[in-house]
């Protein structure tokens, strides 16, 4: 197939994407010579060039070199009463039930309808013969979208009222077949999640706000960095949560009574089990603050942020950027289940783990991940099951989908990727250690003798936000405040305790020198990927916060 016919379907089925929800364009067929058409009888799948005969099997076409093609152009399949037994015929005609037609919906060609374009059907996928070449579509009857080309932050939904926060407005619905398009006045927006304690409706729009039926009101905001993004109930206070500290709060006269910790690289969740707060922290640990008021202790779970604590009977699951972790607080042990790029938010239904990432929604179950919807940039706390529905808030609009329509009919026909675990021998484990050991030691030596000299090199060092900006401005690799401590060989902790001399934190302070990069190079006309890259923001933070 010519090489830019390729480029020109992927290209035009990828910008057409959002404009036909149903049909999901997956694969391209190419063959030695242009393919006249396609046919199948939704159990069998065939394909017929000039010269060959090919069939479908096992997510590709295998040519069939018993055939007889001299009696026409095209070849059909025949009815036969044994469905394992293939029977064609062929003819120079194509009938009009084997033809896409031009009133049906077409969105999804990569060019202009023509006529002789024919289509069959397999499973919960169709096939089209275009251009000489057959293209492979998914019906993906089992979602549809709501709010569409909004980023939905955030959805609670009970008996009784539903709610969805986005960046464009806060929808209110009582009922749930029908979606509010006009926003409740009092918030423009909502950056964090919302929940519901004693029948009333919190809404963390950077203040704390309440539904009070008719519109938002804020009631509680705190006069610094600290932004609120979500309440959880605990006897008769509630724990809030904001960007860089937790604690309590009373709900009778919306005041903070105590502030349990803060952190200066910031939290993303908090989650109660047997009288144990648990805080998900972007510095990779898990804090645990004993209600009873015992100690603080915290866990490492990764080198990366770790965002979103979903609760199921005695097991905490972790979402985090290198992947998915469960935790039991009774053994106080943590096991990384699932290695996957940036896993934002899950919700566990029955023995299945349903995962969302930038790229797309997933299920894991039995040591399998199928991909559910794909390419699509989810958002977190924006995940939750209601009924037979999932609920999954993206920035381009709200996902519903049919969960019994998932389970029964659309994961029985998907591929999974199968996760291997690597079972080693007691000896080879014992060498391993050993080697380890042997490793351990002479590294640690070497540290040693490095790290007093880098002492000499960095005691003249001079940490202040001039010299972090000039850093950052020469350094592409430090982008992040743990980047910039590890440079000046210090902790993120001692990093916040000298900028707060200059008035400053380690945060803040980053975010500024980004702000103008992220402006110079613009000005500069740098292509948006570069931009990204180049200072750790996603494309669409960038075009919503500084392309408006």
């Amino acid at each position: 197939m010519n090489k830019s016919l390729v480029i020109l379907i992927f290209g035009f089925l990828f910008f057409l994407k959002g404009y036909s929800q149903d049909t999901v364009f997956i694969n391209v067929h190419s063959f030695e010579e242009p393919i006249n058409n396609v046919d199948g009888d939704g159990k069998n799948l065939i394909a017929r060039s000039d010269s060959y005969l090919y069939q479908f099997d096992n997510g590709g076409f295998k040519k069939i070199t018993k055939t007889n093609l001299i009696k026409g152009r095209f070849t059909w399949l025949s009815q036969s009463a044994d469905p394992e037994l293939l029977q064609t015929y062929s003819s120079d005609i194509i009938s009009k039930e084997k033809n896409l037609n031009a009133d049906e919906n077409t969105k999804f060609l990569p060019g202009y309808f023509q006529e002789g374009i024919t289509k069959a059907k397999m499973g919960n996928k169709i096939f089209i013969c275009y251009r000489g070449t057959v293209l492979e579509y998914q019906i993906r009857n089992y979602y549809k979208i709501e709010h569409k080309s909004q980023s939905i932050r955030s959805i609670y939904v009970d008996d009784s009222i539903r709610v969805i926060a986005s960046y464009s407005g806060i929808f209110i619905d009582s009922n749930y077949n029908i979606f509010s398009n006009i926003p409740i006045p009092g918030a423009y927006y909502s950056n964090g999640e919302i929940n519901k304690i004693r029948n009333t409706v919190y809404i963390n729009v950077d203040n704390l706000c309440i539904y009070d039926g008719h519109t938002i009101k804020d009631v509680l905001k705190i006069p610094n960095k600290y932004k609120f993004r979500k309440l959880i109930p605990y006897q008769n206070k509630a724990i809030y949560l904001t960007d860089y500290s937790v604690g309590f709060l009373d709900l009778k006269t919306h005041t903070i009574i105590d502030t349990l910790l803060t952190s200066s690289s910031g939290f993303n969740d908090i989650e109660t089990i047997n009288d144990n707060l648990y805080i998900a922290s972007e510095n990779g640990k898990l804090y645990n603050i004993p209600m009873n008021g015992g100690k603080i202790e915290s866990y490492f779970i990764s080198k990366k942020p770790i965002y979103d604590i979903n609760k199921n009977m005695d097991t905490l699951y972790i979402a985090g950027q290198d992947g998915l972790y469960d935790y039991v607080p009774l053994f106080k042990q943590v096991n990384k289940i699932l290695a996957h790029s940036m896993v934002i938010q899950s919700v566990c239904i029955d023995k299945n783990i349903l995962f969302t990432t930038y790229k797309g929604l997933y299920l894991f179950n039995d040591n399998k991940v199928y991909e559910i919807i794909r390419n699509v940039e989810f958002n977190k706390r924006a995940l939750l099951k209601y009924d037979k529905f999932i609920y999954a808030g993206s920035v381009e609009g709200l996902f519903m989908i049919d969960w019994p329509m998932v389970k029964l009919d659309l994961i029985p026909g998907l591929t999974p990727t199968i996760l291997h675990q690597v079972k080693y021998s007691q000896y080879l484990i014992i060498i391993l250690i050993i080697t380890l050991l042997v490793f351990l030691i002479a590294f640690f030596v070497l540290r040693r003798k490095k790290l007093d000299l880098q002492k000499v090199i960095y005691k003249k060092e001079k940490i202040t936000p001039e010299t972090i900006k000039e850093l950052m401005l020469t350094n592409e690799s430090i982008i992040s405040v743990e980047s910039v401590a590890e440079y000046f060989k210090t902790s993120v902790n001692q990093l916040g305790r000298i900028l707060k001399k200059h008035n400053t934190t380690p945060l803040h302070l980053l975010q500024e020198i980004k702000k103008e990069m992220v402006l110079d190079m613009i000005e500069k006309d740098i292509d948006l990927p570069k931009i990204a890259l180049r200072v750790g923001y996603r494309e669409t933070y960038i075009k919503s916060n500084f392309l408006k």
